[in-house]
This record gives structure tokens, sequence and C-alpha cells, in this order.
């Protein structure tokens, strides 16, 4: 039987943040891939599943080409790449990342034969749509009526995306899964608890700002707490400011970005509980679900979150971890209490996180379920 030919689209592939496609993509061991992009990064993540088997066709233009930078369109040079690409490679199915992205394409080549998926994750179903006063939801209305599926991380997702304007019938829910063997778990008996961390950008939505309030909090409480933050990003001067603001500079170290590896696992390894009090931030930009939820949880670390987008979906209230109302300090504050005060509580919802996660969110599995979704987009 000849591999399913599927030609995977993203205006940059693929960015350090973004990991999650790299290995979304290297997983379809089943299928016959490529990748079509606008630029291929140079510093393009390494894949716990990385594979010699998918090809990169970049047009490798620079995001600074003035026609790109002022009015994010494909001039006719970059369109007939995508044309001829499209038309070389032939695929049977185009798998588009973001929606955004999508748009761009379709407006680029105008007419695409192969059935075409379309995956969402966050910030093109939150705050794209609300700019220009919510004008730009109309770049998103092609995609809409020309894909063939819709791919949303969480139900929260598929709901917005249908009130966006997309068919009802042609939204599924899929998440990309991780690679859940990457991530193993630790004995834990022995943690006294104070261990917290955050795997994240420095990008408000992340929440650090309200998690320094809550470790603010918990050490004018008496509680000896250590928190690491992992990840970098425009905020991170400011965060700085804030910690030392709060006192709190001893407590609260940053580490930088870490790539996928030994060293990040080891920051899993060594945390007691993992804290990610995302929110919608003041541009209206909100998460899907955040990956580094799903590693920790994989990594067997009870969960500190908040009520926010996609994460109930992962984050089983008292079960695998402990949901707050987005914004609250106070609330964060007393989950991360409550959980450093009880031992045994810590250990149990790391082990139903694990679960959940081997369960649910293995990527092996996703990729197997996103197959029989390309077959069917095919047979629609």
């Amino acid at each position: 039987m000849t591999a399913l030919k599927v030609c995977h689209y993203m205006r940059e592939y693929a960015r350090a943040t973004e990991t999650f496609v790299v290995n979304q993509i290297a997983a379809l061991s089943s299928v016959s891939e490529s990748v079509l992009c606008r630029d291929h990064l140079p510093l393009t993540p390494t894949s716990t599943l990385a594979s010699a088997r998918t090809s990169v066709n970049a047009y490798g233009l620079s995001g600074a080409h003035p026609i790109y930078r002022r009015l994010k369109i494909a001039g006719p040079g970059e369109a007939a790449f995508y044309r001829d690409s499209l038309r070389s490679l032939g695929p049977d199915v185009l798998h588009v990342h973001y929606g955004t992205d999508a748009a761009y394409l379709l407006r680029a080549v105008g007419s695409i034969e192969a059935p075409m998926v379309v995956s969402y994750y966050g910030y093109d179903v939150s705050r794209f749509p609300q700019r220009l006063f919510g004008a730009a939801r109309l770049y998103l209305m092609p995609v809409f009526r020309r894909a063939a599926m819709h791919l949303a991380m969480t139900p929260q997702m598929a709901g917005t995306l249908i009130a966006l304007g997309a068919p009802l019938d042609r939204v599924k829910v899929h998440h990309h899964g991780i690679d859940v063997g990457a991530w193993e778990t630790v004995d834990r008996t022995a943690s006294v608890g104070t261990r917290l961390l955050i795997v994240a950008s420095l990008v408000e939505k992340k929440g650090h700002a309200v998690l320094l309030k809550a470790v603010a909090l918990l050490a004018s409480a008496g509680l000896d707490v250590r928190l690491r933050i992992v990840g970098d990003g425009p905020l991170r001067r400011e965060l700085e400011s804030t910690v030392s603001a709060l006192g709190i500079a001893p407590r609260a170290e940053f580490i930088g970005y870490l790539p996928h590896g030994p060293q990040l696992a080891s920051e899993y390894a060594a945390a007691d509980i993992f804290v990610h009090p995302s929110r919608v931030d003041r541009r209206g930009d909100s998460e899907g679900l955040p990956g580094t939820i799903l590693e920790a949880m994989a990594s067997g670390l009870p969960i500190v979150s908040t009520e926010h987008a996609g994460i109930p979906y992962a984050v089983e209230q008292n079960r695998s971890g402990l949901l707050v109302p987005e914004g609250d300090a106070a609330a964060l504050a007393q989950a991360v209490r409550r959980l450093i005060e009880s031992p045994a509580e810590r250990l149990a919802m790391g082990a139903a996180g694990r679960n959940r996660v081997v369960k649910d969110f293995n990527i092996v599995n996703q990729a197997a379920r996103l197959t029989d979704l390309y077959c069917e987009a095919l047979s629609n």
C-alpha cells in the first residue's frame, strides 16, 4: 500500500517555541511527508522523535522583506513558489499549522486541489480575530469555507472555532500530543514540596507576574519556597524588577530557555510542584493547552494552574492538579500551600497526571489518530 502523502505548511518552520509542530510531524511514521514554508529557521529545534524522512521546501525570503513586513501578503515570486511546489509535491493532504497561516497561503495561491486540514493552537482563535475591532475575523473566513477539516486542541477551542464561523461538521478535537517517553517520573516520596517550577516563554499570558506575587505571599507566611523559571522572552527585565520589588530575589531564579533534552528533563525531575498560571493578556491573547503542562504531568508532577482556555481539559480538578481563577495570586498561593502541606496529595496527583497523559496525550497514539483524520478528510 502506498503511503499517504502529506505536505505540512507554516510560514516559519520552526520556531524554538514550536517544537510541538516538529514532533507532531516526526511522529507520523506511516505517512510520507514534506514541509513547505516561507522561512526555514536556522535554529530549528531538534526533536526527540527526529526523522530524516521529512524534506523541507523553503522559499527562504527573510521576514524583513518590505512587502511582508508592511502588508503581510506574499509577493508574486513567493506565490509562484508555493504553486509550483504543491504541484511538484502532489500531496494527498495539505496540513496547515495555524489558521492565520492557512489564510496567508490561500491568499497566495488562490486554490488548492488537495483537501486542506488546519490545526489551530491559540493565538489564531483568540487574539487574532479580535484585531481591527473584530474585522480580522473576516481574514479567516476563506479558511473556514475551504478547509476540509479544522483541528482544535480542546473542546473549548472547538466551541470557539464554531462561534467564529467554522462549520460544525468539519471541526474535530485533536491534540498533537507529547513524547511521553521523554519525560520520566522520579521518586518524590521524600520531597519537601517547596520546589516550584514554571516552564514558559516570558510573555504576559503565561502569568509569571501573578506567580511571583504568589511566591511573595507564601514567603510572608513563613514557607521556604524556591521557584525556578525556565524560559525567556520580552518580559524578562520587567519580571526581574518585580522579583526585586517583592523582595524575593533569593527565592526566584531565572534559568533562561532550555531546549528539549536532559537539562530540561532534570528541571522537571528536581521540582515538587509545577505552577503555570495562564491568563488572557491585555490584548486578548490566550493559550490553547500549554505543552509544558503535559510534560510536567508526564514527569509525575502535580499541577497548579488556572481555569483558562483548554487547561481544564487536561488537568482534572482535585485529581491531577488544582485550578484557580486566572489572575488571582492569593488563590494561587493557597493552592500551592495546600500541596506543600500534603505530601500524599502531591504524590497522588502526580501519578494521576502521568496516567492521564499516557492514556490521552501520547504522541504515538495521537499520530495514529491524525492519520485516520487525514483519511477522513480525503473521503469527504
